[in-house]
């Protein structure tokens, strides 16, 4: 299927989740097979024409608006899902959601490391790397893929795993989006926990209280079966800001409680809700317990992340002054921050040098997002943003800027999206020149090289 762009029907399909960082798509292709990749790709380099792959299309990175007159190549049409109970696998295709596998494996009583929003591409969250709440069991998503079907910038589809093109395997792991367009991937899966239930509870704070939270979260060594996402917003009602801490565990509820008490009981709360539920059930309750908040396209939103080793107290409250002014002006009331701690147990298990994910020593990650409905807001957020992206490296633990690469502005720098290490940097542009050479693949938080045009 083709639209071009004077059509309704195209700009439905290619709507993004962020209206501020647009490719220019001239043309938009919807795969029937597996096999339809390799053909567009090859008419594209034919006709000197840039391409870009869209799933959910929920990227946000500035260096997609440096596309000019693309094709893109729409994935979303391959949904197939293959749970392998007795090889503890899953394959899914690429235009797989988050939302598509949970159910897919909760119904066969297993599990593996998810992203925390349904509407998210499985296979793009995976290729950043991929954190989520069962990383403390399972490790990053990235470190469960097993074998996936790439189409290379020549339209050539292989095979790539461990065994088949390693190199390759290692890069796509942390760094894929650079090297081609995966239609299909294969996971290790687990047992579920705890019966494939969690226990789950939303409590709202007073912000006077941030210094005793951040606190509690830092001395929180957070254990495999558990989860603490910190949410800091504008309360809608009140137009107050508010934080809301969303605690999820694989254990029994009783420990689980406990061990919330235990950690965060001496902090007073606003209100709360609290549930045991299905492990994918529990995105849809969002970070607030009353929905995704994550999976709204249209808006207009400035994001940034921060990989982090402790919370910096002293510099989050520095960076909150600033939101509270931003997000109290008319149209900014979307602003939020949201402090991520999941546990690292299964992530640090890992040896860092095994993959292109450079952060494992990260123990929080943070996602700032300034969002606004009023484009007079524009500048300001701006402003907010690259300020609050400036403390929080200075304060992160790490000597120089660091961050999860799917949460990247694009402004950051090749080492903090992808590691300082001279050897992951060479090898990274290496393979870069070795499968794509002509940097067909280079609109989303691309590796630098000098492309053969």
């Amino acid at each position: 299927m083709r639209s071009m762009t004077n059509s309704t029907q195209f700009e439905e399909m290619t709507i993004r989740y962020s209206r501020t960082s647009v490719p220019d798509i001239s043309a938009f292709i919807s795969v029937g097979t597996p096999e339809d990749v390799g053909v567009i790709i090859r008419y594209a380099n034919s006709h000197s024409r840039e391409i870009l792959a869209g799933n959910r299309r929920h990227a946000w990175s500035r260096t997609l608006a440096r596309t000019r007159n693309a094709i893109m190549i729409d994935i979303s049409t391959l949904k197939n899902i293959t749970v392998d109970t007795e090889a503890n696998t899953v394959t899914v295709g690429g235009g797989v959601s988050v939302g598509d596998v949970m159910p897919a494996l909760q119904a066969v009583g297993k599990e593996t490391t998810t992203g925390t929003c349904n509407c998210v591409g499985f296979l793009g969250a995976s290729l950043g790397g991929g954190h989520g709440r069962l990383q403390g069991r399972h490790g990053l998503m990235a470190d469960n893929i097993l074998s996936v079907r790439l189409t290379t910038a020549t339209g050539e589809v292989i095979t790539v795993s461990d065994t088949s093109h390693p190199d390759l395997f290692w890069a796509l792991r942390g760094a894929g989006h650079n090297f081609g367009i995966i239609t299909e991937a294969t996971y290790k899966i687990y047992d579920a926990a705890n019966g494939g239930m969690q226990y789950t509870t939303n409590k709202v704070y007073d912000t006077v209280h941030m210094t005793e939270m951040f606190e509690a979260m830092n001395n929180f060594k957070v254990p495999a079966d558990y989860s603490a996402l910190l949410n800091v917003l504008m309360d809608t009602n009140s137009s107050t800001p508010r934080m809301v801490l969303n605690f999820v565990s694989s254990e029994p509820e009783a420990t689980a409680k406990a061990q919330f008490a235990s950690v965060f009981g001496h902090i007073p709360y606003i209100s709360a809700i609290e549930a045991v539920l299905p492990w994918a059930s529990v995105n849809g309750r969002g970070l607030t317990g009353t929905g995704d908040f994550a999976c709204g396209n249209r808006a207009r939103k400035r994001i940034a992340g921060v990989a982090t080793t402790r919370y910096n107290t002293t510099a989050i409250l520095e960076v909150f002054e600033k939101y509270k002014k931003f997000a109290a002006r008319p149209g900014a009331g979307a602003a939020r921050m949201i402090f991520e701690s999941y546990s690292v147990k299964g992530v640090q298990k890992v040896d860092p040098d095994s993959t292109a994910y450079p952060w494992r020593a990260e123990t929080g990650v943070v996602l700032m997002n300034a969002g606004y409905t009023d484009d007079a807001r524009a500048d300001e957020a701006e402003d907010w943003l690259f300020e609050a992206m400036a403390i929080m490296h200075a304060s992160s633990g790490f000597p120089r800027p660091a961050l999860y690469m799917n949460y990247a502005s694009g402004t950051e720098g090749f080492g903090a999206m992808y590691g300082y290490d001279e050897w992951r940097q060479e090898k990274l542009k290496k393979l870069k020149k070795e499968w794509d050479p002509h940097c067909v693949f280079s609109w989303f938080n691309p590796i630098p090289i000098d492309c053969q045009r």
